[in-house]
């Protein structure tokens, strides 16, 4: 039975992708690249190998672009919170802050690992 990622992975995985797009300049339609950069954080790059190949989450996928342009998304990044408001473009932490608080959004009891922390 394969295990599932764990958060800190997804995170790793998903910064590992930013970088790689938005620095490195790769090709992130190579499955080759997303397989490497998966394995590079600890995933299981064979599974995602032949998840690609077989179209596995291919409706899911499709289903997320069909409802970020249902909801109106037309830029990334857009952050949609509470399922009804959106918050478009690179924003200071100040401001998605602000947002949070008006939704009355409770914080985290044990926040996340900080990537950066030693």
């Amino acid at each position: 039975m394969r295990e599932h990622a764990t958060t800190q992975q997804q995170l790793d995985f998903h910064r590992a992708l930013f970088t790689a797009y938005f620095t490195d300049f790769e090709n992130l339609m190579d499955a080759e690249v997303l397989v490497r950069h998966a394995e590079s954080v600890g995933l299981d790059g064979a599974a995602l190998r032949t998840a690609l190949a077989e179209g596995t989450y291919l409706e899911q996928t499709n289903e997320g672009i069909e409802h970020a342009y249902a909801v109106g998304v037309q830029a990334i990044p857009t952050f949609i919170l509470d399922e009804q408001y959106a918050v478009v473009g690179a924003q200071e932490y100040d401001t998605l802050e602000r947002v949070m608080e008006n939704l009355h959004a409770k914080r985290r009891e044990v926040p996340l690992p900080d990537p950066h922390a030693p």
